[in-house]
């Protein structure tokens, strides 16, 4: 696949080399060359690697491009976690209508974005058309993410996420916040325990089965009170069984977003998520999965594109202010722990 986009000719694109850019994308390009077994697989690598470091590498503040599209196919959810702050969001529920889709993907492969996460809010999987939505973004030759509770990696959801043109670079993460019944069920509400684990050595089967090198199943297991006390059976339990295990925090500031308990914070770093777009079911851009009722509003993608957006005075002032470490003017990131 011919790759399109503006292409990079001078030194000035390198100028302002962030650290913590560069190392983050040494670690991911290390942790997926175990993968590489073929020249096609080494094609891939590759190519993601170049496009990743044009990305990359360049300055929060710089006009360029998103490193990655946050895309929210469903704001809907069959969860009920109590780390979760969107069950009080205000926000009107849907469906990202597929050829917005289609509108967001198209742009993005003409700016040479490589990776689209599909999850901010609800259920990815939940979404009438995601199978349809995976195998457009591969046919653009684009990695996905896909971040679900698992309650629906299953049957034909599951045919439709292997049939979708698959490799090693897609990532599929299940949050399993619990390594017994009880506790799980006690965090993340509404979701059996054992479909969940089912589900998952399942989808590893079916993949192993019609010898796909992807995607990568993970499992995420994010620590609080109620389940720290499981966090190492539950990597015991998980090694070896999934491509990875991965430990993560809950937010603070997110899972108290609009209650009472919002704690207060002192911001004093700048933040790697504004290398990415986030974009709601409607098309809305926000800043980042803070924002549960899609208050801080900078254009939609139904209507523009996605580096009329990116480029336009409101995020970028947003970007240089994290450069210089001033959180004071922006709320929203002011409050963010």
């Amino acid at each position: 696949m011919k790759s399109r986009g503006t292409k990079l000719s001078s030194s000035s694109n390198l100028k302002g080399l962030n650290k913590e850019a560069i190392v983050d994308l040494l670690r991911k390009a290390t942790r997926q060359l175990q993968y590489v077994h073929s020249i096609n697989d080494s094609k891939i690598y590759v190519r993601k690697i170049l496009d990743a470091a044009i990305h990359g590498v360049r300055e929060y503040s710089g006009r360029s491009s998103p490193v990655q599209l946050k895309i929210e196919p469903t704001n809907i959810c069959n969860a009920d976690c109590i780390s979760c702050s969107t069950k009080r969001a205000r926000r009107e529920r849907g469906n990202m209508p597929i050829d917005l889709f289609k509108k967001i993907i198209d742009d993005a492969s003409q700016l040479r974005v490589r990776s689209v996460a599909l999850y901010i809010h609800g259920e990815p999987l939940l979404h009438p058309q995601i199978g349809d939505m995976l195998s457009y973004i591969k046919e653009k030759g684009i990695a996905f993410y896909i971040r679900t509770n698992g309650s629906a990696l299953s049957g034909r959801k599951a045919e439709e996420i292997l049939s979708a043109g698959v490799d090693f670079t897609d990532h599929v993460t299940v949050s399993i916040l619990g390594l017994s019944k009880q506790v799980h069920e006690k965090v993340m509400g509404k979701i059996q325990h054992e479909k969940v684990v089912e589900n998952v050595l399942r989808f590893i089967e079916m993949r192993n089965e019609r010898g796909l090198k992807g995607p990568i199943l993970d499992v995420i297991f994010y620590e609080m009170p109620e389940n720290k006390h499981e966090k190492e059976a539950f990597v015991d339990y998980w090694s070896g069984k999934v491509d990875r295990v991965l430990m993560g925090e809950t937010s603070v500031s997110f899972a108290n977003y609009n209650s009472d308990k919002q704690p207060t914070i002192v911001r004093t770093h700048s933040c790697s998520e504004i290398r990415n777009m986030w974009v709601l079911w409607n098309g809305d851009v926000t800043l980042c999965y803070q924002d549960i009722n899609g208050e801080y509003n900078f254009g939609n993608l139904e209507h523009q594109s996605i580096s009329e957006v990116w480029n336009s005075d409101k995020l970028v002032n947003i970007r240089q202010s994290h450069k210089r470490k001033e959180f004071s003017g922006i709320p929203i990131c002011s409050r963010c722990g």
